[in-house]
This record gives structure tokens, C-alpha cells and sequence, in this order.
């Protein structure tokens, strides 16, 4: 093994785990349907004041800030579909909030051909954490969803972690340096992220030791973490004590994960990153263990379309906090202490 995998697997071998994070599951309720006026009459992004970022390193109410942002992105922008006013919008509030942060934004316009839609122009949105190490660890997360729904967990749920991990890192020193992506039109074929990498020389590759992907983590009955490097059994330890229920840690490997033949699809953002053979940790909120057993039934069929929530009318906020109310905050609050206490205490 190289020195440069060593120094990759040895990083996110401390980080690989699987969580299991069950929530009480209520009755069901119905969903509400978005509109297309959630399209087309989105409230403004000035109802939203972003809030300042700390002048300590305590991490405090983790997750509240996150919640904050799903809700604006969801609730107050709506579907995002790729292309659209609502995803120029959202890119715009993404940018905003990385700017009131203190951090220099970059954007990347990109445009893509589509077979029924055309040409199709999206933006990723980036911003950087100097780190000790100019070795680099990508966050990313899509922030374009599909019409149905509002987007909720698809994918509001990712950025809006990413957001409030920006905010509490750029008051601490982290050993590397930290990329935040927010990648475009994810969901016509990972176009975002594929146009980011393929950007990449090879000295840029070789300076990224790992990439986190955040994709749909809130309302699924459990968070899984997947990931292409090898783990070690030893290394899997309970990182939380016995005030967090419900939480607990098994590495994976996408080799590992076998139900029924199936793998986690090739189908977010963290592949062209594997595709040139950079390590990812790629997290998702589903249960392997309902339907097909492949990963999109999220929850029990008493839910949502069958248990499925992402691309759906249920993948809205109210509903999840109406059928399984603490889910979202719960594993907000969680990803948001793990992830930090990752990135500025793994030397």
C-alpha cells in the first residue's frame, strides 16, 4: 500500500461506522402534497436571517442550525429541480449563507444536455476551510431535488448539515483542509459532482484524502455509512455514551453490504469521486431490512408510498415531524457532533 493510502485509509478508518438510529414509529398520518405553487410562489429567502458564526469552539445544540436551513430550503424554496429558478435560488441562499459565514464562495456553472429537457445549466457552490494540511477532505451534499415533495431529505437534509458544520469550523483549527461542495443536478445523473471531478488534475486528486457524501439523512429508519476502504474490526468502538439511545456503530464496506445481491446504487454524488479512487464515507437514512431489501424502501410500508419517502409527495418536513416526531432532530443533532468531532480532532 502507498504512503498516500495509508495516510487516506488511516484517516477514514477512524471515521467508518454504521449507525443505527431508531426512532419510536407513530401512527401514520397522510402526507401533504406539494404544489406547483411551491414551485412557482416560494416565500422569500430574507425570511430567514442566517445566524452568525461562534467565536468559540464549543459545539452547542448541535443540529439546531441545521434544522434551521432544511427548513428554508424545503419549506421556504421548495423542489429544486435542476435547471430551475428554484435551484438558481437555492444556490443563491447557499451562497449567501457561506458568505455570512465568513468564507469566499466559488461557483462552478456547468451545463448538460438532457433528453427531453435540452440543454440544462446548473451551478456547484463551493467554499474552503485552510486546514493545517493543504490535503484536503470534500463535504458534499446536492441541493437540486425532484418535483414531487419538497425535497425534505432529498437532499436539503445533506446541505443543511454541511451549512452548520461550515459555521462551527470556521472558528477552529482542523488538521486538514476542508472543501464544502454543494453539487447541481444530482438527480439527472450526478452531473454536479461528475463535472466537478472531471475539472480535477491529477495533482488535485492526489491532494483529496477523502470525501464525505451527504445524501437523504433524516427520515429513514436507520443511518448507514458506507464506504470503498477496508475496516478493521478492532476500530469499530462505541464513540457515544449511554445518554444517546439508540446509537450504535458497525463498519461497512460496500463489498460487506450484501442484501439480496444488492449494493448501495451508484446514484450519489460520492461515485465519480470513487471513479478515480479517492475514499468516500457516503451517508444515508433507509432500512435495509424492508421491501425489496435494496436501500430505497426508507421506513415500513404503513408509511409514505410504501415505505418509500424520497421522490415522493411524503418528502416534506411536516410529515416527517408529524410520523416520526424527534427522527429529523435526532439525526441532525447526531451528524452534525460526529462529523465536527471528525474533522477537527482526527490528527
Amino acid at each position: 500500500m502507498s504512503h498516500r493510502s495509508q495516510i487516506r485509509t488511516l484517516i477514514f478508518v477512524l471515521f467508518i461506522f454504521s449507525l443505527a438510529c431508531s426512532s419510536t414509529v407513530q401512527e401514520r398520518d397522510e402526507a401533504p402534497v406539494a404544489t406547483e405553487g411551491a414551485m412557482a410562489g416560494a416565500a422569500p429567502l430574507a425570511t430567514f436571517e442566517v445566524p452568525e458564526a461562534p467565536v468559540e469552539s464549543v459545539l452547542a445544540d448541535p443540529g439546531v442550525i441545521a434544522r434551521d436551513h432544511l427548513a428554508t430550503i424545503s419549506q421556504g424554496i421548495g423542489p429544486r429541480v435542476a435547471g430551475t429558478v428554484q435551484e438558481a435560488r437555492t444556490a443563491e441562499y447557499i451562497s449567501q449563507v457561506f458568505t455570512k459565514y465568513g468564507y469566499e464562495v466559488e461557483s462552478q456553472p456547468f451545463d448538460f444536455e438532457d433528453d427531453e429537457d435540452g440543454n440544462v445549466h446548473s451551478t456547484n457552490i463551493m467554499a474552503v476551510k485552510q486546514g493545517i494540511s493543504p490535503q484536503e477532505i470534500i463535504v458534499g451534499a446536492h441541493y437540486d431535488s425532484v418535483r414531487r415533495g419538497e425535497g425534505a431529505d432529498d437532499n436539503a437534509s445533506g446541505v443543511a448539515v454541511l451549512l452548520e458544520l461550515a459555521m462551527h469550523l470556521q472558528a477552529v483549527e482542523t488538521p486538514y483542509t476542508v472543501r464544502f461542495i454543494s453539487f447541481g443536478a444530482e438527480e439527472y445523473g450526478l452531473e454536479g459532482s461528475s463535472h466537478y471531478v472531471s475539472q480535477l488534475s491529477s495533482e488535485e486528486i492526489d491532494a483529496i484524502i477523502g470525501m464525505i457524501n451527504l445524501d437523504s439523512v433524516i427520515a429513514g429508519d436507520y443511518l448507514y455509512i458506507y464506504s470503498n476502504v477496508e475496516i478493521d474490526d478492532t476500530l469499530q468502538v462505541k464513540l457515544v455514551d449511554e445518554d444517546t439511545p439508540g446509537i450504535n456503530f458497525i463498519g461497512m464496506t460496500l463489498e460487506e453490504l450484501d442484501m439480496d445481491g444488492e449494493d448501495p446504487c451508484e446514484c450519489s454524488d460520492y461515485e465519480p469521486f470513487s471513479a478515480v479512487d479517492i475514499p468516500f464515507v457516503y451517508i444515508e437514512a433507509t432500512n435495509w431490512e424492508m421491501g425489496d431489501q435494496d436501500g430505497y424502501t426508507q421506513t415500513g410500508p404503513e408509511y409514505g408510498s410504501g415505505g418509500m419517502l424520497i421522490h415522493t409527495k411524503y418528502d416534506t418536513l411536516e410529515y416527517f415531524d408529524r410520523v416520526f416526531p424527534g427522527r429529523v432532530d435526532q439525526q441532525l443533532s447526531f451528524l452534525v457532533a460526529e462529523l465536527y468531532d471528525l474533522l477537527v480532532n482526527n490528527q
